[in-house]
């Protein structure tokens, strides 16, 4: 990209989505990336998913730790502050980290009502969207569901439970809270997958948006 750049005199972007799981950060040689990339995309989410299917229930993208999170390594280090600090620790400039954030749910069936549905056991996934990955559902179709929704300040999480059935995903509300926190890390950004996932009228991307800004 470098030479091509110097023969049209301009500059072609090089950029990666990098693990946000600790087990993997440290097998990787990160000092090269800081020269060599032009953003490093931490994908800070997917840490908990119904690929577990007995659970248990835990929030797939979390800002912060919460109570009666999983406390068995690298478990315990599942969220999104945890994975940054981790980049920034390894000499990547913080103006070239972008968090990532799903534009989906992972989710749970057969969760006791206990605590909301949180860190509970599970029968197996979410009725999905997606036959070929169960438990996984876009966000426009989980918030037309009418579940009741529950908010954790400490993890800065939302997620839907109806007595049976636990979904944990990103709404505005936690969007623009991790844009707040995007700011004040002076991080590069944000990245999401997938619009297709947002609702009609933009719901997700607005909140990055109007949070960035």
């Amino acid at each position: 990209l470098d030479v091509k750049g110097a023969q049209t005199g301009k500059h072609y972007e090089l950029t990666a989505a990098v693990s946000a799981g600790i087990e993997k950060i440290e097998k990787m040689v990160i000092a090269p990336l800081a020269s060599t990339l032009d953003a490093v995309n931490v994908m800070t989410f997917d840490f908990f998913g119904a690929w577990n299917a007995n659970g248990p229930t835990a929030h797939q993208s979390a800002l912060f730790p919460w109570t009666g999170m999983p406390s068995t390594p690298p478990l315990n280090n599942f969220y999104s502050d945890f994975a940054i600090q981790e980049w920034k620790r390894r000499l990547i400039p913080a103006n070239k980290l972008v968090m990532a954030l799903p534009f989906y749910g992972r989710g749970w069936t057969g969760v006791p009502n206990i605590n909301n549905g949180l860190n509970q056991s599970a029968t197996g996934p979410a009725p999905g969207a997606f036959p070929e990955e169960p438990g996984n559902n876009s966000y426009r179709n989980l918030i037309q569901l009418g579940y009741p929704q529950f908010r954790d300040p400490q993890s800065q999480t939302f997620w839907l439970y109806n007595g049976s059935t636990f979904w944990t995903l990103d709404d505005p509300v936690v969007i623009s809270n991790k844009a707040a926190y995007v700011k004040s890390q002076g991080l590069g950004g944000m990245m999401f997958w997938n619009l297709t996932d947002d609702t009609p009228n933009g719901a997700l991307i607005n909140a990055i948006f109007n949070g960035l800004r």
